[in-house]
């Protein structure tokens, strides 16, 4: 979590409440960042997350951009629930979960200060501009979406690979159930004690 690396609330004391103006926020960022070498990102949800409407998680991923980070977006299991939902709906589900990831907007996002949100729209589109940002932050939602999909589709392979399985062996074991009925009749009637039970009939 940024706010277990980056110790905000001393950098923003240190500076006299004058919020992350002054850049420092985002110079320890970015410092800590290419010290660890990757990135998690956590979002609440696969549709209009949180983490995307607020400028300075925006700045976390054009830093990522920048400096070549890798990054992995993970979210709920719910998130993941909601997603595996949409797409057994169909044609319709997977055109919602599209329209999700077309709509990822960075240069919409907003922060509690003003000028931290002027500063760092700035900065990115004065550098990389917003629409690398976008690009990227729907690939790694494209990526966690494919690994959704993916994990579903095999967990159900496994198990219909499963049910297969059973039902060749309860198939085995009726047939070989009936083969050997067979041949213990064939057998009593050879001996001749089907005749011997009947009285000689």
């Amino acid at each position: 979590m940024c706010f277990f690396v980056n110790n905000q609330y001393r950098i923003l004391l240190d500076h006299e409440g004058a919020g992350s103006r002054d850049w420092s926020l985002g110079e320890v960022f970015e410092e800590n960042l290419q010290r660890i070498g990757r990135m998690v990102a956590l979002l609440d949800h696969w549709d209009q997350p949180a983490y995307l409407s607020r400028i300075w998680t925006i700045f976390e991923q054009y830093s990522a951009v920048v400096l070549e980070i890798e990054v992995t977006f993970i979210l709920p299991q719910t998130s993941g629930d909601s997603l595996l939902q949409e797409i057994r709906k169909g044609e319709e589900g997977i055109l919602q979960v599209r329209e999700s990831l077309c709509n990822v907007d960075a240069e919409t996002a907003g922060a509690w200060c003003a000028e931290d949100e002027k500063m760092v729209k700035r900065l990115i589109e004065q550098t990389i501009g917003f629409e690398k940002v976008n690009e990227k932050v729907q690939e790694l939602m494209i990526a966690w979406v494919a690994t959704m999909v993916k994990d579903y589709l095999g967990n159900l392979v496994v198990m219909g690979t499963r049910r297969l399985q059973r039902l060749k062996a309860q198939s085995f074991l009726s047939a070989n159930a009936t083969e050997w009925t067979h041949k213990r009749l064939e057998r009593r009637v050879a001996s001749g004690w089907l005749l011997a039970g009947c009285g000689g009939c």
